[in-house]
């Protein structure tokens, strides 16, 4: 666990602590006239914390040291745009610092459907079948369909937010069972 603390957050991207998968679960916003990317904290000077926005240009100039998952549960940070002719965002940000895979959202999520979509995601992808991060997703996309045309469940939007950046048939590594964190 790190603190949503903009220079603990950094030092996590170098590797302290290490990790292989990164869970942000935040909140995030894109085209807010320089107020855009990850919401964190930094300390002020006369104490307490003002708001400070990790942003794709902070992510790219990081070198992370491991080929860390990255999974941006947070408002609209999968979202991209053309900056002097390349691609850039918070997603490709990560992939360009080394992440091996990225899942964000394009959109507004809804925090408790957001949750538990995480929930299922994990467990989709760490158990004996191990789906690829691409089938877990499909899945989820899947579920949302199903759910659509069931005229007695109320679907969200939500569950098809996210998007994989990176190789659609990605593998988690097994975690160890047994320990916290």
């Amino acid at each position: 666990m790190v603190e949503p603390v903009f220079r603990s957050v950094l030092d996590c991207l170098r590797g302290s602590p290490p990790a292989d998968i990164l869970h942000v679960a935040l909140h995030g916003q894109v085209g807010g006239q320089g107020r855009e990317g990850l919401v964190l904290l930094a300390p002020k000077v006369n104490g307490g914390f003002a708001p400070q926005f990790l942003k794709y240009q902070h992510v790219d100039a990081v070198d992370m040291p491991r080929r860390t998952f990255v999974f941006l549960n947070a408002c609209q940070v999968g979202q991209g745009r053309t900056v002097l002719g390349d691609y850039a965002g918070l997603a490709t940000a990560f992939l360009a610092a080394g992440a091996a895979g990225v899942v964000a959202a394009l959109w507004n999520v809804d925090d408790a459907v957001a949750s538990e979509f995480a929930a299922e995601f994990y467990a989709a992808v760490d158990n004996p079948a191990r789906l690829s991060v691409g089938e877990a997703l499909r899945r989820a996309r899947a579920a949302y369909a199903a759910d659509s045309t069931d005229a007695g469940k109320r679907s969200s939007a939500t569950l098809v937010a996210y998007q994989l950046f990176g190789h659609p048939r990605l593998r988690l590594a097994p975690t160890s069972r047994g320990h916290d964190g």
